[in-house]
């Protein structure tokens, strides 16, 4: 019992100033969401809720809702064929532009295909090659702008501040948190067992003498076993973040020292893999190839299973190849480099996925993180685990002094 003491004792001395300091910020930007949802209501284009949001829209995800409902593609198409007749009717429509990308999908049930320049938006039926609506792309506005609180304190909760190394703050954090959630909870079921022996009832008591400390502990019982799961899902989910962040910060200095290495001393700077640099537009041409390497790779990781969309597209400086496939609730987006066959969350080299295991996982982790994942009822338990933390850590605090000043 003693030694369980002593290491939720001394696990919490290590990082009480970073678990106080990560709990105020991490409500801050929590109250911030909170009141776009409840009070604010503001529009989706504004740029807190895009980046609340990031994970289901931007540049990176092209699936929708209305897909898992979806007719799919026919079993015997050409899609060789009919790609190459959608861009045909592209360059009768809209001359020579470079697409960002080329895509096909049922509606309707038409087969519809769907063409971007760096100014329009295009779809035409395939069977006639008949144009059937055109539109001006909208600039994708910055879901991080560094112009906003939210943004800011975001970078402070994330000691990002401080440089890409502060992240390891967090990863040790973390792990000194789960220390403190299981021995506090191993202390807890030592202390309920023995007052079981004893005869006494009750999941949270107060001390036989009912002093003022001895209602602190009561308190801090009450609230540690109250908010236990959701830290540890917060502990989790912020672990995850961290180390993903921290890889992701170090595959990117590598390859920018990579790139000027490449440039040498006196040339201009290579491309970068960043999406905000000039894309590398498709050429009609490579078209036929990144589709076939596309069709390969989804064959291997889908095993047949029915396509509804394929795109292949430019993203930053990387050619995707883009399947939206499965049925009803199981319908999935797989995403290919479209050269190697490999998915994006394996390839490092792919633009806006230098995190360990993708883009779209990074993403759920932040929706996990905040509790947005499973529901606005998730987000105010996100906000009570906050304020539990918050106040565990410093009721912790003045119980360390109690327990001192009584030594």
């Amino acid at each position: 019992m003693e030694k369980l003491r002593s290491s939720h004792r001394i696990a919490g001395i290590i990082v009480l100033t970073v678990l106080v300091y990560l709990s105020i910020t991490g409500l801050m930007v929590q109250s911030i969401d909170l009141r776009q949802i409840f009070l604010t209501h503001t529009e989706p284009v504004d740029p807190d809720i895009q980046s609340m949001l990031e994970r289901q829209g931007g540049e990176f995800n092209i699936l929708t809702p209305a897909d898992k409902f979806a007719q799919a593609l026919p079993s015997t198409l050409d899609a060789n064929a009919a790609l190459d007749s959608v861009v045909k009717s592209a360059r009768a429509t809209l001359g020579a532009a470079p697409l960002r990308f080329v895509e096909l999908r049922m509606f309707a049930g038409r087969l519809i295909g769907s063409v971007q320049t760096s100014q329009l938006n295009a779809s035409y039926d395939v069977a006639t090659g008949s144009l059937l609506r055109q539109s001006p792309v909208q600039p994708l506005r910055p879901v991080t702008s560094i112009d906003r609180l939210r943004y800011q304190i975001k970078a402070y909760h994330r000691l990002t501040v401080l440089g890409n190394w502060a992240l390891w703050i967090n990863v040790v954090a973390g792990v000194v948190l789960f220390i403190m959630i299981f021995t506090g909870i191993a202390l807890y079921l030592r202390m309920w067992r023995e007052r079981k022996r004893q005869g006494l009832s009750g999941f949270v008591w107060v001390g036989g003498q009912g002093k003022k400390d001895d209602w602190k502990r009561a308190v801090h019982r009450w609230v540690g076993l109250s908010a236990a799961v959701f830290l540890l899902v917060v502990a989790f989910s912020g672990e995850w973040l961290a180390y993903e962040s921290l890889v992701f910060g170090y595959r990117m200095q590598h390859a920018a020292e990579l790139r000027r290495a490449a440039a040498g001393p006196n040339g201009p700077a290579a491309p970068g893999g960043n999406r905000t640099n000039t894309p590398q537009l498709l050429k009609d041409a490579d078209i036929p190839a990144l589709l076939g390497v596309t069709l390969n790779a989804d064959q291997q990781a889908a095993g047949g299973a029915p396509i509804k969309a394929i795109r292949i597209r430019a993203f930053g400086n990387v050619q995707h190849g883009v399947v939206v496939a499965g049925d009803g609730g199981d319908t999935r987006q797989l995403t290919f480099n479209a050269r190697t066959g490999q998915p994006v969350s394996g390839d490092p080299q792919a633009s806006g996925t230098g995190f360990p295991w993708g883009w779209d996982a990074h993403q759920l982790g932040k929706a996990i993180h905040r509790g947005s994942y499973f529901g606005l009822w998730a987000r105010l338990l996100d906000f009570f685990a906050g304020l539990s933390l918050l106040y565990l850590s410093i009721n912790g605090l003045f119980l360390y002094i109690d327990f001192r000043k009584q030594r």
